[in-house]
């Protein structure tokens, strides 16, 4: 054989192994329809193990207030309409340990349950540590507290409660051995997507820059999440701000882990008092503006991505200020690319609730709140927009054909007339899929380079 003939021998052979190694790589692939996600934080976004970037967007229903229990399928039902993909969902310490070691493994089987049911209808579960005031909340366990008070951010006793905590290794070492429980009891359980240690961790340090923070609430951190991670080292963990961060710019450091989410609630000001709610301060959208530019600031200085935990708003009856506030903040989070969870889950004309009196979508906060997103992205996000009175939606990413799942976007039809003009323009021409009973385009991830998605009110759907 001839140098020639035998170098165009090798040449095929070469090809028939390529060919056959990237058969291969995709047979690897174990994506299918429903396949069960789970999720790591970078320090820019959260990415399922596809490396598709999840933007989630979810409510919070807050189990901690209620005991037994109370959520199931007619609740998963009623959230159905806004199009979430995620729940965060408060948990009460006092519940699950009402006595020092006797941990009621039943109660949280009900948490796991939940988890799972909401899982077998396309949501994920962050669940939280919730308190509010500490032992004033009704959620920490009696057996941590000398002093019960009332609801109400003055009261002495909350102050010399929340000291007594964050001044002792002792009580919250007991905290962290209480996240050591829940990440064995959680860990690896369907529709788990990430873990709240605490909801706004208070102290009256906090009112000073800094103070709180280092003297405090980084060691402390530092301390659960090592528990955390000890048990499970895989499922992304997120950190809260003090609630003053509403108002407050807040101080962040690096932490010694990665695989973190940075989670600050966005509100106006408001506190409860002995005569109840109280609105204290308006906010313009520009304010909300410099507050979401500050917390995207806040979470690159833990390097970690942005998922706003609770916003919303209650009482807006008498305050025009808040709907343009709320619709900002939508806005910002789509600008963003940032996760996020309302408050809350409940029936209220009026209220935080996301349902009316009647248990169907608040008319006056489903058009804020129900709007088009792309769920997972098969590459990286550089722009989203939606404008709700032109019913039009704009997105645009840069396609990595290294991943192998799809892009999922939601595109609710009657948010476009019933019946959405897709276009989708890339430099590879990818195909698409849209369904409407599904609500979901789908663009598989057949190729490298810009996407280009818009959606508009229109008649007739045409794939490229």
């Amino acid at each position: 054989m001839n140098n020639k003939l035998f170098a165009y021998f090798l040449t095929i052979i070469a090809a028939a192994f390529f060919i056959s190694q990237c058969a291969a790589a995709e047979n690897d692939c174990d994506y299918r329809p429903g396949t069960t996600l789970r999720f790591r934080a970078g320090s820019d976004f959260v990415r399922d193990q596809f490396g598709r970037v999840a933007v989630m967007r979810g409510v919070n229903m807050p189990a901690a207030y209620r005991d037994p229990f109370p959520y199931g399928e007619a609740d998963l039902d009623a959230i159905e309409p806004f199009g979430y993909n995620l729940i965060r969902l408060p948990m009460s310490w006092r519940s699950l340990e009402p006595e020092e070691g006797d941990f009621q493994h039943e109660k949280l089987d009900d948490y796991k349950n939940f988890i799972r049911m909401a899982h077998s209808r396309g949501y994920y579960v962050m669940p939280d540590v919730h308190q509010v005031q500490w032992c004033a909340s009704g959620m920490i366990p009696d057996w941590m507290c000398k002093e019960k008070s009332g609801h109400g951010i003055l009261v002495d006793a909350i102050k010399r409660e929340t000291d007594r905590f964050w001044g002792s290794e002792e009580l919250q070492s007991k905290f962290a051995g209480l996240w050591k429980t829940l990440a064995f009891e959680l860990k690896g359980t369907p529709g788990l997507f990430a873990y709240d240690v605490i909801n706004e961790p208070f102290s009256y340090g906090a009112l000073s820059y800094g103070n709180f923070e280092k003297c405090c609430l980084y060691p402390f951190y530092r301390n659960v999440v090592s528990e955390i991670r000890e048990i499970d080292p895989d499922t992304p963990v997120a950190l809260e701000p003090p609630p003053v961060n509403v108002l407050l710019p807040a101080y962040t450091e690096k932490m010694p882990f990665d695989n973190l989410i940075w989670a600050p609630h966005s509100y106006y000001a408001h506190s409860y008092g002995e005569k109840g709610y109280s609105v204290d301060g308006k906010e313009t959208p520009a304010d909300a503006r410099v507050k979401y530019r500050r917390f995207a600031k806040e979470a690159a200085g833990i390097e970690a991505p942005l998922l706003i935990g609770e916003f919303g708003m209650c009482g807006w009856q008498d305050y025009d200020f808040m709907t343009p506030w709320l619709e900002e903040n939508m806005l910002m989070q789509e600008r963003l690319f940032a996760s996020s969870a309302v408050w809350d889950y409940g029936k209220s004309k009026y209220g935080w609730g996301i349902l009316d009196d009647s248990g169907n979508p608040n008319p006056d906060k489903m058009p804020i709140l129900h709007r088009p997103y792309p769920r997972y992205t098969a590459g990286e996000p550089q722009k989203m927009q939606y404008d709700s009175t032109a019913k039009a939606f704009r997105y645009r990413y840069s396609a990595d054909d290294k991943i192998c799942a799809p892009t999922e976007i939601y595109v609710p039809p009657e948010l476009f007339g019933g019946s959405p003009q897709i276009t989708v323009e890339s430099q590879c021409d990818a195909e698409w899929d849209y369904s409407a009973e599904r609500k979901t385009l789908i663009i598989p991830a057949a190729c490298s380079g810009v996407v280009d998605v818009a959606v508009t009110a229109g008649t007739r759907l045409e794939s490229d």
